[in-house]
């Protein structure tokens, strides 16, 4: 399978993974994959933790991988995807844009009363809804 059709198997989506690079079809980010894989895991390993994908979505994770490395930037193929909005990658960021600011305060504030929730229906409660 040749580098492209490798690509093909990996989307980006704002509305899925927060807009991160992931397995087609699946929740599963490249960079989980790829930090596995830099772990020590095989492909063997990671197919089993997760056999929803199969081991060409693991050579798509790498692929994907050196595509940016090769161009230092995201395959066209794939940024063309991505919505026009900006994504950030933790909420300091998206709070020191004033474009963003009302947004990331009420996310914040969404997780501070997720947390809030959490205390008081216990930790083993909430992991599991």
């Amino acid at each position: 399978m040749n580098r492209t059709n490798l690509l093909s198997r990996i989307s980006i989506d704002p509305n899925i993974c927060f807009g991160k690079p992931s397995i087609r079809g699946h929740r599963i980010w490249v960079s989980l994959i790829l930090d596995c894989l830099a772990s020590g895991a095989t492909i063997e390993a990671i197919i089993q933790q997760y056999p929803s994908i199969e081991r060409e979505d693991i050579l798509a994770c790498i692929a994907y991988g050196a595509e940016l490395i090769d161009n230092n930037s995201e395959p066209p193929q794939l940024a063309s995807l991505k919505a026009d909005r900006v994504i950030y990658a933790d909420f300091s960021e998206m709070a020191n844009d004033t474009e963003y600011q009302a947004e990331a305060l009420t996310i914040c504030q969404e997780f501070e009363a997720a947390d809030w929730e959490a205390l008081l229906i216990g930790e083993s409660e909430y992991e599991t809804r």
